[in-house]
């Protein structure tokens, strides 16, 4: 399991080198793009989410143990509340699950991928069941968009691999897949909105 270590990577190993580091960073990397929907979910903890998934992007093998027992707490807590898919709480869970892929302190790398490969298909996902289940699709928000949300994603996560396994830093590669995220913050979170809309978590715009 990956382990905070000393120095840039406590072991002289080129941290772009090591599967773990890189599958840290590409879990942060999903994790920045489901912060609009968690946003708009009101998820509790997200400060400790955003901490993590900020920290572990920049240098995989930062400690981040105390904002993961925050996120680990709560979501035990979650875990005994009766939900069903469209609850906010469903996709919290979900992406706290991640979170705790990424802080990377209780699983072995293998645990950590499967939870990571698959709570992101699950996420987003849920999100296009969520917009479908309204027609949701036809919004003007949703102009544009030629896939799902999961399809979307489909392509971020080339993007994610592609980056992590270019031999560049892994730091550099977090920041510039994190800067091209945020280029299109703006319709992200109006896609958020949409999504919570569709779900019945905020009212919806009055015509």
């Amino acid at each position: 399991m990956l382990r905070p270590m000393s120095g840039a990577n406590g072991t002289g190993t080129d941290p772009s080198q090591d599967p773990e580091a890189r599958l840290t960073v590409v879990g942060a990397l999903r994790m920045v793009r489901f912060l609009p929907v968690l946003e708009v979910s009101a998820l509790p903890v997200i400060d400790e989410v955003q901490a993590i998934v900020m920290s572990r992007g920049r240098d995989p093998y930062t400690n981040v143990e105390r904002d993961a027992a925050t996120v680990r707490r709560w979501a035990d807590v979650g875990e005994d509340i009766t939900q069903d898919t469209d609850s906010p709480e469903y996709l919290q869970l979900i992406a706290c699950d991640i979170t705790l892929a990424v802080a990377g302190t209780d699983w072995t790398e293998d645990i950590r991928k499967d939870h990571i490969e698959i709570e992101t298909l699950a996420f987003w996902q849920t999100c296009d069941d969520l917009v479908h289940h309204v027609d949701g699709y036809s919004l003007p928000v949703f102009r544009g968009i030629k896939t799902t949300l999961q399809g979307v994603e489909d392509i971020w996560r080339e993007r994610d691999w592609a980056a992590v396994t270019s031999g560049v830093p892994l730091s550099q590669a977090f920041e510039t897949v994190y800067r091209q995220i945020e280029n299109s913050i703006v319709k992200r979170r109006e896609i958020a909105l949409a999504v919570g809309r569709c779900a019945g978590w905020i009212e919806s715009e009055v015509a």
